[in-house]
């Protein structure tokens, strides 16, 4: 009788002992497939996720610029040198608006820019017969387009994209000539278009950091000579749906049409705030 409890006892302790090594093996198996990528179902799936459905990020932001070129004035006069640094032009601004969209479904994307700004400024340039010159510009800056992610990770993702940008430069000029005693008023409105071709590339660096950037280039003679827009920076995500985001821009257009003169650089500083969709 006592031995047949003593096997009884064994018996029990082996089938534990198998269970612990069984739960032990199961454990260690969902652990390991925790660590490693999903493997993509065999057979299509239901949208369900937010990757399948659109994704939109609205920014407003401001850009403490640089502005330094030549502008058209007063035909049949030539351009006018300017070289404003950003405190120039902020004594001088008299309003800004600033925005960027992004939508995303998939791997299609689209995207738009809008700048419009207004400032005047007093300069002087050398004529035989012009003293100063006062510039009160207008400059409307909107850019379209749509694109493709080509390459695309959890950890960064690379657009191509294709749009045009839709330039309007209203300058109204008043030239004084106190030699003659002659004061004159005129005006320019100039628009036109530019092809634009350009990428996309964002980075994560941490859960709550990443960093992002554009490169464009356009104009090709077909609006402007060349134009070209350049931008990286860092993001700050501050939630679900808003993000900080800070960097540094520059753009630039060559455009000239008969007589009219808009050969400008801007750049500096950017600051803006992301909503997320």
């Amino acid at each position: 009788m006592v031995s047949n409890g003593v096997e009884r006892a064994r018996t029990s302790a082996a089938r534990v002992a198998r269970c612990a090594l069984l739960m032990a093996a199961l454990l260690t198996g969902v652990a390991s497939a925790a660590d490693l990528p999903s493997a993509k179902p065999s057979q299509p799936q239901p949208a369900t996720t937010e990757a399948d459905g659109w994704q939109i990020d609205l920014a407003s932001y401001s850009w403490f610029s640089s502005f330094k070129g030549s502008t058209a004035t007063l035909p049949p006069l030539p351009a006018a040198d300017v070289d404003l640094s950003f405190k120039d032009i902020l004594s001088n601004l008299d309003g800004a608006v600033m925005g960027v969209a992004y939508a995303r479904r998939n791997r299609t994307v689209f995207y738009g820019d809008v700048m419009y700004s207004r400032l005047s400024v007093g300069e002087s340039f050398n004529t035989p017969f012009s003293t100063s010159l006062k510039l009160s510009t207008s400059t409307l800056i909107a850019s379209g387009g749509a694109g493709y992610t080509v390459l695309s990770d959890p950890r960064y993702e690379l657009d191509l994209l294709a749009g045009a940008r839709l330039y309007n430069v209203d300058t109204k000029a008043k030239l004084s000539l106190p030699g003659f005693g002659i004061t004159k008023s005129g005006s320019t409105d100039e628009t036109w278009a530019d092809p634009m071709i350009g990428t996309r590339f964002s980075t994560q660096l941490t859960d709550d950091l990443y960093l992002t950037s554009w490169a464009f280039a356009g104009g090709f003679d077909v609006g402007s000579k060349f134009s070209w827009d350049v931008f990286a920076g860092l993001g700050y995500k501050l939630g679900e749906k808003y993000t900080m985001i800070a960097g540094y821009r520059g753009l630039g257009v060559d455009y000239r049409d008969g007589d009219y003169k808009y050969d400008v650089v801007q750049q500096g500083p950017i600051a803006g705030l992301k909503v997320h969709f």
